[in-house]
């Protein structure tokens, strides 16, 4: 089943967390970057390794669900994860934006009117990183 032909832009957003736009542009970036094979024994489109890794990273489990739905292996949703995962690292400058200088402010007061929150000046979805605090007296 193709997700994008098959379900609804709601039931796509609540599967994949994000809009068909969205995962058809992220796509189209790594697939340039995949190969179409996970060894020499056994053939997976690019298109599906993407497929599977947005779903495995939407749900955070590649045990039995993911598998399941895309009837491979549970070995094979984790070289393909691995595979888009490294891919997507490595191009994360183009995807992952920091708001400029100028923007900063804006940025910090949204989300503080959205969750009360001060001084955030970018999420990423239910991830938690670490990052270093700014040098200087207002960071």
């Amino acid at each position: 089943m193709d997700p994008f032909e098959a379900t609804a832009e709601s039931e796509f957003l609540s599967r994949f967390r994000m809009t068909k736009e969205v995962a058809h542009d992220h796509m189209q970036k790594i697939l340039a970057h995949l190969p179409q094979t996970l060894n020499n024994r056994y053939f997976c489109t690019h298109y599906l390794q993407v497929r599977i890794t947005l779903r495995y990273m939407a749900i955070g489990n590649h045990h039995l669900t993911v598998p399941d739905c895309y009837n491979v292996l549970q070995c094979y949703v984790s070289r393909c994860s691995s595979r888009v995962t490294r891919i997507t690292a490595r191009m994360s400058h183009n995807i992952i934006k920091m708001p400029r200088t100028n923007e900063t402010l804006r940025v910090m007061g949204d989300f503080m009117a959205i969750a009360g929150i001060p001084a955030v000046v970018g999420c990423i979805d239910c991830i938690h990183i670490t990052i270093k605090k700014p040098p200087g007296d207002r960071s």
